[in-house]
């Protein structure tokens, strides 16, 4: 395995870039298609949005950051998904595993309900 990632590693690190640079683009594409449905409310509904052209410019560097940080660290995000879903499973199933901490957080929602 070292054998293989020590004579290939340029291709990996294409590999790696390439599928990064492919996440980048897809995120901006979302982040563009939600600026644009955000304008399209403002039309629709102006008297619940202000007339300060800075949203505009802070969504779209909000949207730079994370699709910058996200095409990175792509590869760490497909792995904490996965592990995220099985924590949130382990949690349901076998609650004195972590603590029962389902259960102290439902209690806490009950109680915010409840004031």
């Amino acid at each position: 395995m070292i054998e293989f990632i020590l004579s290939n590693w340029k291709s990996i690190i294409l590999i790696y870039a390439l599928i990064g640079f492919a996440v980048f683009i897809l995120i901006e594409i979302g982040w563009m298609w939600v600026i644009r449905m955000d304008d399209h409310d403002k039309e629709e509904f102006p008297e619940y949005y202000d007339d300060d052209e800075m949203g505009v410019g802070l969504a779209l560097i909000t949207g730079l950051i994370i699709g910058v940080v996200v095409g990175i660290f792509w590869l760490f995000v497909l792995v904490a998904i996965p592990f995220l879903m099985l924590m949130d499973w382990i949690q349901r199933k076998h609650p004195h595993l972590l603590g029962n901490m389902l259960e102290d957080m439902e209690e806490r929602d009950s109680d915010r309900k409840n004031n």
